[in-house]
């Protein structure tokens, strides 16, 4: 875990989501497919990551076909959750299942944001993301605001060092947004994203924040109807910005998924 950066975040599982379909087959192979080329489908998917630490205990592979939907480099986890739901996914093939302290810590090993993907709903995640304490159920709706921007998490925490700022500082780097303490460094690492930053923050709207190490940008909404009231301002000024309404979902992602395993 040397060279890692203490983290303290809220999670919030929303209903963007990938569809993957998970095929046994009998060699001891995970081949992947995805209908996004930008996608990695070799040992560099944290999907394969996740089946290698499942590899010697099973007696088959998979090959398994993605349906991406949640933007690459955005700050919404699209990875890490793929990688807990193939850690699930071998659990429940197996004749004796891991306890959940040890899903937690194969899913630490692959990323800090993985293990929350095991338990979803509303969470603090803190530590290096093993300390997971849920949370009463929100009903926020949020209005993603999708750039094309690829944010690289690893470029982002060195630009943390590079700036020397301290991640539990309380320090709120604009009076418009809120206190993620990345956004200052993501804004640093592309100056692209600051841009639109602040041509959003002229709008009459409420606080932009920033998801994760970010590209994507969040407004908390009160209700479906204001979301597609800041929809629509946003839309109206940059008509080829990509957004997307989005709600919380409030249950547990851990439940029975053998049925959407095919022979």
């Amino acid at each position: 875990m040397s060279g890692l950066h203490p983290i303290q975040s809220e999670f919030q599982l929303i209903n963007l989501f990938d569809t993957i379909q998970f095929h046994k087959v009998d060699s001891k192979q995970c081949s992947i497919q995805c209908d996004n080329a930008e996608v990695p489908t070799d040992s560099s998917n944290l999907i394969h990551k996740a089946y290698l630490l499942f590899k010697e205990k099973l007696n088959h592979g998979f090959e398994i076909n993605i349906t991406k939907r949640i933007p690459l480099g955005g700050g919404l986890g699209g990875g890490s959750s793929n990688a807990a739901l193939m850690i699930r996914v071998c659990n429940e093939l197996l004749d004796m299942p891991l306890s959940t302290e040890e899903l937690n810590q194969h899913a630490l090993s692959i990323g800090s944001d993985v293990p929350f993907f095991l338990h979803g709903g509303r969470c603090n995640v803190s530590g290096l993301g093993e300390q997971i304490n849920q949370l009463s159920p929100s009903s926020d709706i949020f209005l993603l605001i999708l750039p094309k921007i690829h944010c690289n998490t690893g470029k982002i925490f060195k630009m943390i060092d590079q700036l020397d700022l301290c991640l539990n500082h309380n320090e709120i780097p604009n009076q418009n947004t809120a206190s993620n303490m990345l956004l200052k460094p993501a804004c640093h690492a592309y100056p692209d994203l600051n841009l639109l930053i602040q041509h959003i923050s002229n709008l009459p709207i409420p606080n932009v924040e920033l998801s994760g190490s970010g590209s994507t940008l969040f407004i908390r909404c009160s209700s479906s109807q204001d979301a597609q009231n800041y929809k629509s301002l946003i839309k109206n000024m940059m008509p080829n910005l990509e957004t997307y309404i989005a709600q919380s979902v409030f249950n547990s992602s851990i439940e029975p998924i053998n049925e959407d395993i095919q022979d």
